[in-house]
C-alpha cells in the first residue's frame, strides 16, 4: 500500500513538472542550440542569422525550445524574400530569406508584449549603407547597393545604372567591403579594371558584383544580394 501511494505521488509530481515546463527564456535557447552568444538581443530576444543546411537545423532547434506548433516551421519554411512577422504563443517572430539559392535566414524572436524589437531587422546592404554613410545608395527593398563614385565627369552614371546620384569616395568604398566581408580577389580586380575594359562582373559569397570605370566618372558599382 506504501509503495503504491509512493508511485502515485510520484506521478503526480512528473505530472505537474510537465504542466510547468513552459518555453525556453532566449539565453537557454542558445545554450540548447548551440548558438552565437552574439544572437541574443537585449536580454531577452533573439537575433539569429544562419545559411545552408545550418540554417534548416538551427530553425527547427530554436521553434522546438520556443515551442512552437509544426504550421509556425511550415511557414518560415517556404522562404519568403520579404520580412513576414506573426505572434506565436506569447513571442513575437519576425524573418526573412536571402541568398541566390535562397538558404540564408534571418530570425528575430521576442517576447509577445514587447514593443522594444517591433520593427523588422535591416538587411546586410541596408546595414552596411547605414554604417559606411552611403544609405542613399540602398535601392530593391535593401537588396542592392547602387554606388556611385567620385569622376570629373558623372553624366553617364544615372543612363548606366539608373542609380542616386550619389558620391561615393574610396573611404565609404572601403568600408563598403569590409563589412560586406568582400574577397581581396573582387576588389584587386577592380582595382585593376580599366575604362577600355567596359562592364566586369563577379559573385562572391551571397553577392553579385557589377563595375566599371572611368577617369572621368570614376569607379562605380553594383552590388546585388542575389537570388536565383
Amino acid at each position: 500500500m506504501r509503495l503504491r501511494a509512493t508511485l502515485l505521488l510520484t506521478a503526480s509530481a512528473l505530472a505537474l513538472t510537465s504542466c510547468a515546463t513552459g518555453p525556453l527564456t532566449s539565453p537557454a535557447v542558445i545554450t540548447k542550440c548551440d548558438l552565437p552568444k552574439s544572437a541574443l538581443l537585449g536580454d531577452d530576444s533573439l537575433d539569429y542569422s544562419g545559411s545552408g543546411e545550418q540554417a534548416e537545423k538551427d530553425l527547427e532547434c530554436i521553434l522546438d525550445a520556443y515551442q512552437a506548433d509544426d504550421e509556425l516551421l511550415e511557414q518560415i519554411q517556404e522562404k519568403s524574400l520579404t520580412w513576414e512577422e506573426t505572434l506565436h504563443n506569447s513571442f513575437g517572430y519576425q524573418w526573412a530569406w536571402s541568398g541566390r539559392d535562397v538558404s540564408s535566414l534571418r530570425l528575430r524572436v521576442f517576447p509577445g508584449d514587447s514593443e522594444t524589437y517591433s520593427e523588422p531587422p535591416k538587411l546586410p546592404l541596408e546595414s552596411a549603407g547605414e554604417a559606411c554613410g552611403v544609405e542613399d545608395s540602398v535601392t530593391d527593398g535593401g537588396l542592392t547597393l547602387s554606388l556611385d563614385g567620385e569622376g570629373g565627369d558623372d553624366r553617364t552614371v544615372e543612363n548606366r545604372f539608373k542609380a542616386p546620384k550619389y558620391k561615393v569616395d574610396p573611404e565609404e568604398y572601403q568600408c563598403l567591403f569590409t563589412l560586406l566581408e568582400t574577397p581581396s580577389s573582387v576588389t584587386t580586380m577592380m582595382s585593376r579594371t580599366r575604362a577600355l575594359d567596359g562592364m566586369q562582373r563577379e559573385s562572391a559569397g551571397p553577392y553579385d558584383y557589377a563595375w566599371t570605370y572611368h577617369p572621368d566618372n570614376g569607379l562605380d558599382v553594383l552590388i546585388k544580394q542575389g537570388v536565383d
